[in-house]
């Protein structure tokens, strides 16, 4: 299973909206979607930007966005690429809460890690590496796994199971 966490992010207003947010250490960049951009209001500003990926595409936007943990204070200020799409849901299928052997006290990143939802915002390296390694929100209980942001970290493995259909990339 792929990194999610719901983090809040804050609006012109200065209203704050939670968004699902996909954790992806090998992304140079962050992405946010149009649709959650318009939705919070935020003044985005032209660019030209070529991103070099699956689908190789150009974006004509970028906006300033402050993100801030659902759990405590962590507050971080960056620049996120405006996407039509960031990726498919995730994960890909819904799985049972049950599957996994959790302990029932603890506070997750993202508490339905396990159901099969949009992505609307993308934390790429740069961020990603300051939050798993900073002092500030990488914390250690007794006995417990590392977390994020004073939240707990799920790391799975899917069982073996044959692929539902087939996958084929291609290039537009």
């Amino acid at each position: 299973m792929l990194s999610t966490a719901v983090v809040l992010i804050c609006g012109s207003d200065g209203s704050r909206r939670a968004c699902r947010a996909l954790l992806d250490c090998g992304s140079q960049a962050n992405f946010v979607t149009t649709k959650f951009v318009e939705a919070l209001g935020l003044e985005t500003r032209p660019t030209s930007l070529s991103i070099c990926g699956v689908n190789d595409t150009s974006t004509n936007h970028v906006v300033g966005i402050i993100l801030q943990s659902r759990l405590n204070s962590y507050t971080a200020s960056i620049e996120c690429i405006i996407t039509d799409r960031i990726t498919g849901k995730i994960p890909t299928f819904s799985l049972g809460r049950d599957k996994f052997n959790l302990p029932r006290n603890i506070r997750l990143a993202d508490p339905r890690f396990h159901i099969s939802s949009d992505i609307d915002f993308l934390i790429g390296a740069d961020l990603f590496w300051n939050l798993i390694w900073s002092n500030q929100v990488f914390e250690q209980t007794p006995n417990s796994p590392k977390n994020w942001a004073g939240f707990w970290r799920v790391v799975w493995t899917a069982p073996h199971q044959p692929p539902q259909r087939s996958t084929r990339f291609t290039r537009t």
